[in-house]
């Protein structure tokens, strides 16, 4: 839900600078989407955008439905709100819309990797020690793992 790191070779696939991941740092993943000034745009296939923040939106809300003080959803919202897209799919959540489950069709981004698209779908994991971190774990979509693997 925050970045707190990322990995040195999924910065090298996505050829992201030091300076990029810096910035992703200490913000929710749904800001990170958001924030029109973040790196992370320049990565994400803006065809699928629409589809990103609604899988990323309602997981979000399942997660800090609960936290409305807290300083980092205050800010997330702030950038939902600035977004009718995104402040379409908040305002429209409500508490049986919290994600129990959310299935892997409902897990996919698009990466835009050397101008080419490549769907990856991505599962979480919690740590154990720590349950307030995730790990998130991409794995490219069917034939694109050759493709990627020629690019790397």
């Amino acid at each position: 839900m925050v970045f707190h790191a990322i990995s040195s070779d999924f910065q090298r696939v996505l050829k992201l600078s030091p300076s990029m991941v810096s910035s992703m740092y200490n913000r929710s993943t749904v800001e990170a989407i958001l924030d029109e000034e973040m790196p992370i745009l320049n990565i994400i296939d803006k065809n699928e955008y629409v589809d990103l923040l609604k899988s990323h939106i309602p997981y979000y809300f399942s997660q800090v439905y609960f936290m409305q003080d807290d300083p980092l959803v205050i800010r997330t919202i702030e950038f939902i709100n600035r977004n009718e897209i995104a402040k379409n799919i908040w305002e429209n959540l409500t508490l049986q819309d919290a994600i129990d489950y959310n299935p892997k069709e409902n897990r996919l981004v698009h990466f835009k990797i050397s101008g080419i698209s490549v769907p990856m779908y991505f599962s979480r994991e919690t740590l154990q020690k720590n349950s307030r971190f995730e790990i998130i774990e991409y794995q490219p979509k069917g034939n694109f793992l050759k493709i990627l693997s020629k690019l790397i």
